[in-house]
């Protein structure tokens, strides 16, 4: 069996395809670490702190791995990042709240920047959406040393390469422009409202992804894409109401990014997402992540026989209990089991199910990535297929 370089390994496999071995992936802002299980781990590899990195500043995820990180575990993507306004500011209030870019307030909850307010909130008709005013999507600062930064990846490494999301989910975003109590009953009572509001946050990211694909367009794989639609027991809203509301709009903008590059469509989400799986393969979606599988209805033997054929997979690895809680020979059954399951046949990324939480020991992520190069070679070993065979749909 030939060795592939990192990026033919990637889209071999997203073509559902086998390569030499299933590639695995941290990063992003959405299959990140939290900045404290980063350090740790930092400290546990005896890596000093001269090594390059960067922590987003409301959701306090890496954004950016020192390289040495992603080289010690073989990550084959590498991330670009649109990056914000130049006129915004960030300011932080004598109560330790701050207003991000969108307008959301926020608070640092010990581990995360928590929304605490909604800036569309308090709006009492369609008028007041529409005079709700975003940062310019075209500021250049926004593209600031981006094409640079990517056409080096393309030409002098071997990585696949990711554009990383650079809007949020279009569902998710107008909950928390007018809060989660709020927006879920615009979408049922007051529709007109819910139009709005979704038509002109869904204008606003097709500008942004404009801004950004016009630059990084010709030489991503993966636009990595998020919008939580479940929580652990079932979807937030019903696939009649999300196809009636918010299907139109996630398809027009996938869409537009599908005329503006050739890459694959990741979309990220939490939770008991099974039932919403017919609408995203028809929205354009490629690559379904996180697969948590502990949350209801997320089989991962049903998940792969139903859309494997159709939908690559990135993720799986559970967060909720195994990382954190688990010895290192608990996380090697489990990557084992996703192996398994996911990967015959290509369309499957190892990773954690989500960001890394603080939780979760330097020792247990070492583990995982062990794991992937102990079993993640293809042809699957003959235990892996058998453990297939004896794993039944839920």
């Amino acid at each position: 069996m030939r060795e592939y370089r990192h990026r033919e390994r990637v889209v071999t496999s997203l073509n559902h395809t086998e390569p030499d071995r299933v590639p695995r992936d941290l990063g992003g802002r959405v299959t990140s670490m939290m900045e404290g299980a980063y350090r740790s781990l930092k400290k546990y590899l005896d890596l000093d702190e001269c090594g390059y990195d960067t922590v987003n500043q409301d959701y306090f995820t890496v954004e950016e791995f020192d390289e040495r990180v992603l080289e010690y575990f073989d990550i084959d993507l590498r991330r670009v990042f649109l990056s914000g306004s130049g006129e915004y500011q960030k300011t932080i209030r004598e109560d330790g709240t701050w207003i991000d870019e969108m307008g959301f307030t926020r608070r640092f909850s010990g581990m995360y920047g928590e929304q605490v307010d909604h800036p569309l909130r308090r709006a009492q008709d369609p008028a007041d959406i529409r005079k709700y005013r975003f940062f310019d999507a075209y500021d250049p600062a926004r593209t600031e040393g981006l094409k640079e930064r990517v056409e080096y990846l393309y030409h002098e490494t071997d990585y696949a390469i990711v554009a990383a999301g650079a809007v949020g989910g279009i569902f998710e975003s107008c909950n928390w422009m007018r809060g989660f109590d709020q927006f879920p009953v615009d979408l049922m009572l007051n529709k007109k409202m819910a139009h709005t509001l979704l038509d002109k946050l869904n204008k606003y990211y097709i500008e942004l992804m404009d801004a950004y694909l016009s630059v990084v367009g010709p030489y991503i794989q993966i636009v990595e894409m998020a919008d939580d639609l479940g929580g652990q027991n079932n979807l937030l809203i019903s696939p009649e109401l999300y196809r009636e509301m918010i299907f139109p709009y996630y398809k027009e903008e996938i869409d537009f990014i599908k005329s503006k590059t050739d890459a694959k469509i990741f979309h990220h989400s939490c939770g008991s997402v099974t039932k919403a799986g017919d609408l995203l393969l028809d929205a354009g979606v490629d690559i379904l992540n996180s697969l948590q599988p502990r949350a209801a209805g997320m089989d991962s033997t049903f998940l792969k026989d139903r859309y494997g054929e159709n939908l690559s997979f990135h993720g799986g690895i559970d967060i909720q209990d195994v990382l954190p809680n688990g010895s290192p020979e608990d996380v090697e059954e489990e990557v084992k089991r996703r192996m398994a399951i996911y990967a015959p046949g290509g369309g499957y990324i190892v990773c954690a199910a989500h960001c890394i939480q603080d939780d979760v020991s330097p020792e247990n992520l070492v583990a995982m990535y062990r794991a992937a190069d102990q079993w993640g070679t293809y042809p699957l070993s003959e235990e892996l297929t058998d453990l297939r065979k004896r794993i039944p749909s839920r």
